[in-house]
């Protein structure tokens, strides 16, 4: 380990699901040189599903946690909650995490759209398991994609068991699920 990776240039703090698997692996492994990520849970699926307004306080209070570890930047990374809530549920998410950190705070639902801003992208084909309401948040900024309604097939779709984080396939999915 090279003396490069112990100079700290950031520090991001992560607000994540607690059911969520993939999100710390995946930023230590692609974190940059000098960026370290900070991670804080909660619990907001299955039986802890909430409407986002509802779960302010306790994103308020996880963001105070990231605040306490002196990260430079706050991300609520929760994106098919900030997309269904849609584009005003997702600023007062922002600003009441920099209120309670004095920090800048970003949503990864925000992030994305920020990124195809910077490649100019004007189309966007999205292939998701997640509600309608993401590919209205998605086309709320101005994107058109192909098309407004699920484009699913039945057939091809895949439920309960596919493994992503199996280290033997390079975070590629195995393909194991049960076809539907």
């Amino acid at each position: 380990m090279g003396s490069d990776r112990l100079a700290i240039r950031a520090r991001v703090g992560l607000i994540i699901p607690s059911s969520n698997r993939l999100t710390e692996p995946q930023f230590h492994r692609y974190a940059p040189s000098g960026v370290q990520y900070h991670v804080t849970r909660l619990r907001m699926t299955g039986p802890h599903h909430v409407p986002l307004p509802d779960l302010v306080p306790r994103i308020v209070e996880a963001a105070q946690m990231l605040g306490d570890a002196k990260c430079d930047l706050v991300v609520f990374h929760c994106t098919s909650s900030s997309m269904q809530a849609g584009l005003a549920a997702e600023q007062q998410v922002v600003e009441a995490i920099q209120r309670a950190t004095g920090r800048p705070a970003i949503t990864t639902a925000s992030a994305a759209v920020e990124a195809f801003r910077a490649l100019e992208a004007r189309r966007l084909a999205l292939v998701t398991p997640y509600p309608h309401e993401v590919t209205v948040y998605l086309a709320s900024d101005g994107s058109s994609g192909s098309s407004r309604r699920p484009a699913r097939r039945p057939d091809t779709l895949l439920r309960g068991g596919d493994r992503y984080d199996n280290p033997g396939t390079g975070g590629r999915p195995t393909g194991r699920g049960t076809e539907v």
